[in-house]
């Protein structure tokens, strides 16, 4: 659970210079999509994760438009300091053209 955390410690702390995701972020829009599990984005708001997904948001109906917030603002949030992601071809649950629409709906922000 890096890969995601490394986000949001770098949106929510300034003394982050530098960061490394290896893995471990999608959009929310494409994991509901994805094929793993059925996209469900109930398994984000496992106490593991981010329980306020399903406290405070309540997704059970799988609608991602129902979070506030989504990868590709987080990322572009990051800027200045720079971002080294690292993402599998072939992950099951963070599929790939999702981590790269990620990177390329933030690019414009940086």
């Amino acid at each position: 659970m890096g890969g995601y955390n490394t986000i949001f410690l770098g949106v929510q702390d300034e003394r982050v210079r530098v960061m490394v995701s290896n893995a471990g972020y999608n959009s929310f829009l494409d994991y509901a999509a994805s094929p793993y599990g059925g996209g469900d984005l109930a398994k984000w708001s496992l106490d593991k994760h981010i329980r306020r997904i399903r406290t405070v948001y309540n997704i059970y109906n799988n609608d991602a438009s129902a979070i506030p917030c989504d990868f590709p603002e987080l990322i572009a949030a990051l800027a200045p300091p720079p971002l080294l992601t690292i993402a599998p071809k072939q992950d099951e649950i963070f599929v790939l053209p999702g981590v790269m629409k990620c990177l390329d709906a933030a690019r414009p922000g940086l």
